[in-house]
């Protein structure tokens, strides 16, 4: 039975569902884009794993939007995820400027904290609306904590040559 069925809960309209599905139709095609622009099929399994899980949180939401209820987004869409951000991409943005302009990790780190941004943009829109606006808040902020643990995973490998993550040594013996 959905979680919906037989309770005083509401569930989405047929209308809201159509939008947010949308939205996360939106946030594959979003996510397959920054995939191909940042180059992130060049590396390890771990990379490709890490890759895959939005693809399998978007499909899987997508799928069960019209069992969802209102009444969850409450207890869901409530974190605010600056602050992680703040904490975890800060110290690892000035290393990585410090050490390496050129850093595939640093470009990814960017484009993380872009999406993550778009989180705490609020936009004053219907009831319907704002429900949308939570799921891409939603979307916006799984590609961005994604793309960050991508981004700290590659460049650790990277600091410490090691696995097989793509490697260029300055010094080729270091690697070994």
């Amino acid at each position: 039975m959905p979680s919906g069925e037989g309770t005083k809960e509401c569930s989405y309209t047929p209308n809201q569902v159509f939008y947010i599905r949308s939205v996360y139709v939106f946030g594959v095609l979003m996510w397959l884009f920054v995939i191909y622009i940042l180059s992130l099929l060049q590396y390890d399994w771990f990379v490709l794993l890490l890759l895959c899980v939005p693809l399998l949180l978007f499909t899987w939401t997508w799928t069960r939007i019209p069992w969802f209820v209102t009444d969850y987004e409450k207890s869901v869409f409530n974190t605010n995820y600056l602050s992680i951000t703040l904490l975890v991409v800060l110290p690892l943005f000035f290393n990585l400027s410090k050490l390496n302009h050129d850093c595939v990790a640093l470009r990814i780190v960017i484009v993380a904290v872009f999406f993550i941004l778009l989180t705490i943009i609020d936009i004053w829109t219907s009831p319907v609306g704002a429900s949308v606006m939570k799921h891409f808040k939603s979307v916006a902020a799984t590609i961005g904590v994604f793309l960050l643990l991508i981004a700290v995973y590659i460049y650790f490998t990277e600091l410490f040559c090691i696995g097989p993550v793509l490697c260029e040594c300055k010094d080729e013996a270091s690697c070994d």
